[in-house]
């Protein structure tokens, strides 16, 4: 699933792209990989997380799956609304369900 993620982020006019995997110890991880525009590592220290400017990820605890991404989706949809650099082609951003994905 890891290159899944990376892969999404190549996608002609995907700025973001965002894999949520619900763990056995009910914990939700979020990995986070993006292009110019959104800064992946800023946005997971607002949910305790960390990384790179373009790879990073966060864990978060007591909250279910929908929760989570309803709350992550909301928050990086606000920051690729924000205002950008003149000329600069700003993309829409991708997310995954890991448990969308392993159940047929």
């Amino acid at each position: 699933l890891d290159g899944i993620i990376a892969d999404l982020r190549k996608v002609a006019g995907v700025e973001v792209a965002l894999m949520f995997r619900e763990l056995q110890d009910g914990a939700i991880r979020i990995n986070i990989r993006s292009n110019d525009h959104f800064h992946a590592a800023n946005f997971a220290a607002t949910f305790g997380g960390g990384g790179h400017a373009k790879a990073a990820g966060m864990t978060v605890r007591n909250k279910t799956l929908d929760t989570v991404v309803d709350e992550v989706l909301d928050l990086a949809l606000t920051w690729l609304e924000r205002p950008k650099a003149p000329g600069a082609d700003r993309g829409p951003a991708v997310y995954v369900s890991a448990q969308a994905l392993s159940n047929p």
